[in-house]
This record gives structure tokens, C-alpha cells and sequence, in this order.
């Protein structure tokens, strides 16, 4: 193992035991700390994850919530949007490619909303992932 003033190294002993500390005390993203220490998020996901700098003691973080639906920062949908294509679609509607475009998302992203593969802990009915050369609809 290297000592930690290998030249291509970017965090010091003393980063890694601040970094783990403030992602186990706050509310900061990984890639706020990655902006903060001029490193990648991965390389900071390997520090907090203890993947890398494994002898360098610090706090653990936490696990944290998983962020899903509307609090993920690039959902294009809300709860009631995802609940009202599910509606349409199975009262037929409208055509998953109308729909699609209706709510300017990718046709694929909508089948998986639809079969509940995401946005699964949002209600509404949900429609069995069908093969398209069967049943011949898209």
C-alpha cells in the first residue's frame, strides 16, 4: 500500500475523515462534496462506502433514504401525473405513443411506469409489460 503522499493522490488522510464526517452529519450530496474537494463523486462514493482508504478511521455513514418519485431532483413527473397516465392508458384512451409525447417522456419510460417498474409506490392501475410482436400494439 502507497503512503497517503503518493503525488497522484488527490485527498489527504485528513479530507477523508472530513468527508465522511460532514456526508454522515448533513444533508450534503455526494456530489456537493465532490465540488468541494475537486474530486470525482465516484472517488468520494469510495471513501464514504469505505471501498478505498480503508485505514484512514472516521465516522460510517449512515444509509441513507432512498429519494424516489417527485423528490428526485430530475423526476419529470409528479405523483398525480404518473396516477393519470396510468388511468388513461387503461381506460384505452389513448396510445402509449400519444401518451408518451402528451407528458414528453421516452415511450420506454412510459411501459415502465405503466408495469410498475418505476414509480411503483405511486397508486393506480397498472398494466402487465406485454411483448409487442404478440399482441401488436405499441
Amino acid at each position: 500500500m502507497a503512503n497517503s503522499s503518493d503525488a497522484r493522490r488527490k485527498l489527504t488522510p485528513g479530507q477523508v475523515r472530513a468527508i465522511r464526517e460532514e456526508y454522515a452529519n448533513s444533508a450534503i450530496s455526494q456530489e456537493g462534496l465532490a465540488g468541494k474537494y475537486g474530486v470525482g463523486h465516484t472517488a468520494i462514493g469510495s471513501v464514504i462506502n469505505w471501498k478505498r482508504w480503508r485505514h484512514i478511521d472516521g465516522a460510517a455513514a449512515p444509509p441513507r433514504k432512498k429519494v424516489r418519485g417527485a423528490d428526485c431532483g430530475r423526476a419529470k413527473l409528479s405523483a398525480g401525473e404518473v396516477v393519470a397516465i396510468r388511468r388513461e392508458f387503461t381506460e384505452r384512451r389513448i396510445t402509449k405513443a400519444r401518451l408518451a409525447a402528451k407528458y414528453f417522456i421516452d415511450p420506454s419510460s412510459l411501459t415502465e411506469i405503466l408495469c410498475g417498474e418505476t414509480w411503483g409506490h405511486v397508486g393506480g392501475p397498472r398494466t402487465p409489460r406485454r411483448s409487442n410482436a404478440i399482441f401488436g400494439r405499441f
